[in-house]
């Protein structure tokens, strides 16, 4: 994410053979928060950018799942409905997400 690009927020949606795919999300100089709906019977790769600074925790629905300061990674990940979870070379946060709403925090 650019620091000076002047978008900070986006809306989203898709009227799929499956069901409506969703997404929003909005940046701030600390924090990346983004919506996902997912319709059932899909399974989706869910990726938060990168940000301008590296990612130090995520939290789903709520959920703290990780804390890559101090190597944390919840084990309720599956029972959250995200059956893969990775911080990639980019900065990136990967996740395979089953069927459902979610929503993300990920914090610098």
């Amino acid at each position: 994410m650019d620091r000076d690009s002047p978008i900070t927020t986006a809306r989203a949606s898709y009227d799929s053979i499956k069901g409506v795919i969703s997404v929003n999300w909005r940046k701030s100089y600390k924090s990346y928060v983004m919506n996902v709906g997912i319709p059932s019977t899909t399974l989706a790769r869910v990726i938060v950018p990168k940000h301008d600074y590296p990612y130090s925790t995520l939290q789903i629905n709520g959920h703290p799942i990780a804390d890559w300061r101090t190597g944390y990674y919840s084990p309720q990940t599956q029972s959250l409905g995200i059956d893969a979870l990775k911080l990639r070379d980019d900065g990136s946060i990967e996740m395979s997400v089953q069927p459902g709403e979610y929503s993300f925090l990920a914090t610098i």
